[in-house]
């Protein structure tokens, strides 16, 4: 029988705990699973282990059986998400039916609740601990699930969490090995837990033969790019509170995959500045789609490093950006939904041949659109 569980205790990555509890303590090591026992249980933990019809049930089923069990707890990733396996031990039981039953039951319980306690600590940290699921990894996306009202910081900013206690993280191209995250669950501490990155390896693109206003851009137009670049810093500040992005992430076209995300470009020979997007050629025309749910915040025909450019704001600090449109289907404060034509694909700004830049931010992180993605349809 295997068990995954929310752990509201836990919150190290990577801690490996192993207990083995003698025949006829089965139901109690279910018990001890917890150390505050269910997923979505709130009852304290003195209300849990008086209360017979947590334990009984097991009884009542026959799980008990003629065998004992080894208990085996394991965090998954900074998440503080549990698996507990149990395994069998042979020997027989030595829980007796009835009320004398139920009282060592419980006295079992308890013992095992402060085995728990000490074999954990000092990783026992109180309710509030979010639990992940995403990429934990240099350009990867994490949702987050918290009890609501929870405060919730990393990298110093206070991190939006919904209604429902949802939320999302995210690491850029060279995000650093470990970083805190902290949080406050309603009237409790503030407390923390380290999260681990696992660092890229990525590809070297040289480029040469470009016109040199292609590598570096004239001073003539130095004033339009700093311009420019204020209107997209500011897309990517935005903050809204619809979690649009709930609508799940898809491929905007199809085509050949020409650029990825991370690639350091060597263009004429000089080094500059890191690829943070998904490049997706394909001819001049082919209709672009929003990969997800989202509000236009920028809407423009001629930007000069991106040419036709529309940018979605997905809500919760991530948006979007797709470069190099031939033409714009979309104006600035329109709703999109996911597959919904934006534009059509095209080679507008600094580009060399007919493809989309497809790039996307959890505010200044830049983040692999590829990892939210599976296989191309038709690739």
């Amino acid at each position: 029988m295997r068990v995954v569980a929310r752990h509201d205790t836990l919150s190290s990555p990577g801690v490996e705990k192993q207990r083995t509890w003698g025949p006829g303590t089965r139901a109690p090591a279910l018990v001890a699973l917890d150390c505050r026992v269910k997923p979505g249980n709130d009852k304290s933990r003195d209300d849990w282990l008086n209360s017979a019809e947590n334990v009984i049930p097991v009884l009542d089923t026959g799980i008990q059986g003629t065998e004992g069990y080894v208990v085996k707890l394991t965090t998954v990733g900074p998440a503080g998400l549990v698996v507990a396996q149990l395994e069998k031990l042979t020997g027989q039981p030595r829980l007796k039916p009835g009320n004398n039953g139920q009282k060592t039951l419980r006295r079992i319980a308890r013992r095992l609740w402060l085995i728990c306690a000490f074999t954990l600590w000092p990783f026992v940290v109180s309710a509030g601990a979010p639990v992940f699921t995403g990429d934990f990894v240099q350009g990867g996306l994490v949702h987050g699930t918290t009890q609501p009202g929870t405060a919730v910081e990393f990298l110093g900013r206070k991190v939006r969490v919904d209604q429902r206690g949802r939320f999302v993280i995210g690491f850029g191209r060279d995000f650093a090995k470990t970083a805190p995250l902290y949080w406050s669950a309603p009237n409790g501490p503030r407390q923390s837990l380290t999260l681990k990155i696992k660092a890229r390896r990525y590809r070297t693109q040289k480029i040469d033969g470009l016109p040199s206003k292609m590598v570096t851009p004239p001073k003539t137009v130095l004033d339009r790019i700093r311009r420019e670049n204020r209107g997209i810093a500011a897309v990517r500040r935005l903050d809204s509170a619809t979690p649009w992005h709930e609508s799940g992430f898809n491929w905007p076209l199809q085509g050949r995959i020409s650029g990825v995300y991370g690639s350091q470009r060597i263009l004429n020979g000089k080094p500059k500045r890191p690829h943070y997007g998904l490049d997706i050629a394909n001819k001049t025309g082919t209709p672009v789609h929003a990969s997800t749910d989202g509000m236009v915040a920028l809407a423009e025909s001629d930007l000069y490093y991106t040419g036709g450019t529309v940018m979605l704001d997905h809500g919760h600090g991530l948006t979007s950006v797709y470069s190099h449109l031939h033409t714009v289907a979309v104006k600035r404060g329109q709703f999109v939904r996911q597959g919904q034509a934006i534009g059509t694909l095209g080679m507008t700004g600094r580009a060399t041949g007919p493809h989309l830049d497809w790039r996307l931010n959890w505010f200044k992180q830049r983040l692999d659109p590829a990892l939210l993605l599976g296989a191309m349809p038709g690739g």
